[in-house]
């Protein structure tokens, strides 16, 4: 902001009312002139401040996706590990079981009893 000379002015505003501001704003230009550096400054680092903000919220952002997709993965792995060892401890309270036994040993091991004959499917 720079101010004109007295003599620049319009004609209309060169009048004695008008003088003794225009002779203030002259004395406080350096000053005025200060204020407005310093302002810009100050928008300026608040800008690049709020820019570093906006990155690192990105990001967090981005780690929070991953880490809620990582719990939903690790959410289904529970699930199927708590099926899994429900099925073994049902399994295990059937250790003295013979029937159970003999089913394992016919359906994992492919053995069969004396007199017992085994067929596979050989379509499927």
């Amino acid at each position: 902001m720079m101010l004109r000379k007295w003599e620049d002015l319009p004609q209309e505003m060169r009048t004695g009312e008008v003088r003794p501001y225009y002779d203030l704003l002259r004395k406080k230009q350096g000053s005025l002139l200060c204020k407005r550096l310093f302002d810009i400054l100050a928008s300026l680092v608040l800008l690049v401040l709020l820019a570093v903000v906006s990155v690192e919220l990105i990001r967090v952002y981005g780690q929070l996706d991953s880490a809620k997709s990582q719990r939903e993965t690790m959410s289904q792995e529970l699930e199927q590990q708590k099926k899994e060892n429900s099925a073994l401890e049902s399994d295990l309270s059937k250790a003295g079981d013979e029937e159970f036994i003999k089913g394992l040993a016919k359906d994992q091991l492919g053995l069969a009893e004396d007199g017992e004959r085994i067929f596979y499917d050989v379509n499927h």
